[in-house]
């Protein structure tokens, strides 16, 4: 996330510099465009006969900049009549073109050009005609070296404040993830822990998360959830209970019953008693242990339950349950016989649950 938001930051810092850049060119082009145009004006006010013009103080109040090296207003034959340094006037300018064509932007005919004492200039010549329509030339001589440098210290500023913002944006955003993670972090591991709990079987657990946003109102479900397997897990709980008592009373009376009779077959009481009817007792049993597996499901799901081990023999465990299928092989009339070739050792088994 911090990764993210700095990247988001880096890229905004680049592309509000772009557009200071931008901003801060067009904004040189317009000045240098007003400080032509206002010395071509003064050029234009005052005829070579003049010599000298307020208009021209009036520009070095306004318009001087360390970037103009020159400035002269040139008549026809090429001699400067207005200048900046008096020392210059009368003087013969160099390469002096009156252009018949109209100078494109209003910002004159441009030129580059390197001074004798190697200073790179950018010379810009407007063509104009003073009151008496006659041809003048306006020329300011601009230093590259000033406007680079005036560029690259507006740059430097603009850049000296998009850092400090950037900065800034990146402190506040950060503490805003911080603030954003332990927002939804909190509640969001408050209701993982809650619902491994219930998912453990803990129903009767509640997540509780304060106020009224949607993680509170998740929790909510979630304890309703709850709620609702807790009375569904009592309705089976209690099902099971009544089942298993409804079962365990016929089932009793029949074991009485076979124990009765088995009773009386032991004293003599009877000659003979029908061989199923010394398994009544025996399925009965079987009857009762299964009653007794339905209990037990209740204690599984509490964690209750318990293994009663017992040594049994697996040759007996088996007769047994040829013994009670036997009843059935005699109605299709088949036979169902144990056979053990060799003797089966003795195990540690759960009786009933086997």
């Amino acid at each position: 996330m911090l990764l993210l938001m700095s990247a988001i930051v880096g890229t905004l810092s680049l592309s509000l510099y772009y557009t200071e850049k931008n901003i801060l060119e067009r904004a040189e082009y317009t000045r240098q465009q007003q400080v032509i145009l206002a010395w071509t004006q003064v050029c234009r006010e005052t005829p070579p006969q003049l010599g000298s013009s307020d208009g021209a103080h009036y520009f070095d109040k306004f318009f001087a900049a360390p970037s103009i090296l020159e400035r002269h207003c040139i008549d026809k034959t090429g001699k400067i009549y207005l200048s900046a340094n008096p020392t210059n006037l009368g003087r013969q300018a160099a390469n002096v073109t009156f252009r018949t064509d109209y100078p494109p932007n209003d910002m004159g005919f441009i030129s580059e050009a390197v001074l004798p004492d190697h200073r790179a200039v950018i010379q810009v010549d407007t063509p104009i005609r003073v009151r008496q329509n006659e041809p003048v030339l306006a020329r300011l001589v601009f230093s590259k070296k000033e406007l680079n440098s005036k560029m690259e210290q507006k740059l430097r500023e603009a850049s000296a404040r998009i850092y400090v913002v950037s900065a800034i944006a990146l402190i506040v955003g950060c503490i805003g993830i911080l603030f954003l993670t332990a927002f939804f972090s909190n509640p969001i591991q408050t209701l993982i822990s809650g619902v491994r709990l219930i998912g453990s079987g803990n129903l009767e657990h509640a997540i509780i998360i304060p106020g009224r946003t949607e993680f509170s109102a998740l929790a909510n479900e979630i304890n309703l959830m709850a709620r609702k397997l807790r009375e569904l897990d009592k309705m089976k709980s209690d099902f099971t209970s009544g089942i298993t008592h409804d079962l365990r009373s016929p089932v009793t009376g029949i074991k009485l019953c076979a124990s009765n009779i088995l009773d009386e077959y032991k004293t003599k009481s009877f000659p003979k008693i029908p061989e199923q009817t010394l398994h009544i007792l025996e399925y009965a049993e079987r009857l009762n242990r299964f009653i007794d597996s339905l209990l037990e499901v209740a204690k599984i799901e509490s964690g209750k339950s318990h293994l009663r081990i017992s040594t049994a023999n697996l040759e007996d465990i088996a007769a047994r349950v040829v013994d009670s299928y036997r009843p059935y092989a005699q109605q299709k009339k088949l036979q169902v016989n144990l056979v053990v070739e060799h003797e089966l050792a003795d195990i540690s088994v759960d009786i009933d649950k086997i």
